[in-house]
Order: C-alpha cells, then structure tokens, then sequence
C-alpha cells in the first residue's frame, strides 16, 4: 500500500551518540532518534489485546517491561506498548530502550558503537483515542500505542 497504508509508515530508530558541550563538558551518552518511512511488521495489526505490554505504573518495573517487550518481540514479532499520560510515556519509551539493550546483548554486543549495530530496533507511534471514567463523568483521553519490531542486520 502506499502513503496511509498500515504495512508502512513513520519509524523511529533509537540510538545513542557520545557528545560534549564544550571542552570542559564531561562525555555524555545523548539518545537520538532517527525517523524514517518504513515497512512495518506483517504482525502488527494483529496483535491480540491479551498479548499488549501496558505502561508500568513506576520507574522500578521499567526492567521487567523492557523484558517483557523483548519477549514479545522474540515470540511474536512485534511488540505493542500502550501508553496515556506523560510519565507512562516516559516509562514506556524507557523499557523499549532497555528491551533494545537486552536484544543487542542476546547478539553479543555489548556496547554502544558508532557503526550503527546498536540500532536494533524502530518504535512506529500511533495515537488512539479512548472514552475514561473521570470523577464519574466519561472524558475522552489519548493514548500512544507503540509498535516495537527487531531491525533486521
């Protein structure tokens, strides 16, 4: 399918880069993303809802969601993470970070490079629009579903 179709669309290729400010600065790992139109997964639009991986509710769970990413990605090619608010996003985001750090280390690497082999993974972002119960009035709220996949090398 062409532009809109859902085998394509906008990705977004996590990657670390090694910067300093200025001279003085110490080093600092800086977190990019590179975005580019690509072909998604054949498993993404049919992702059960039992099988989603939903925001961890604290920053200690982010270890076990990353896990939890890794293992969905592993089995069934794709992960999908959901997300409303903006410290569940955080999180979110966090975890497929750190689902990406545990596949490169499956594959034996260890750390971050400069020729590109940390970049394991691409998150395609769609937002979804949903009816909640607020102090017992039903609002709509948004959400951010992302689709987490393996890049293959």
């Amino acid at each position: 399918e062409g532009f809109g179709g859902r085998n394509q669309g906008l990705a977004a290729v996590p990657y670390y880069q090694v910067m300093k400010r200025s001279e003085d600065d110490d080093e600092a790992n800086v977190l990019f993303l590179e975005c580019s139109y690509m072909k998604m997964s054949k498993h993404a639009e049919e992702v059960d809802k039992d099988r989603q991986v939903v925001a961890a509710k604290n920053k200690e769970m982010i270890p076990q969601m990353g896990a939890a990413i890794k293992s969905r990605i592993l089995s069934d090619g794709v992960a999908s993470v959901f997300g409303v608010g903006p410290d569940r996003l955080n999180r979110s985001i966090k975890a497929m970070l750190v689902a990406g750090r545990y596949l490169r280390e499956d594959q034996g690497i260890t750390d971050r490079s400069t020729d590109g082999s940390d970049r394991n993974i691409a998150l395609f972002p769609s937002f979804y629009e949903f009816s909640a119960d607020v102090d017992k009035v039903m609002r709509s709220r948004i959400g951010l579903r992302m689709d987490v996949v393996q890049l293959k090398r």
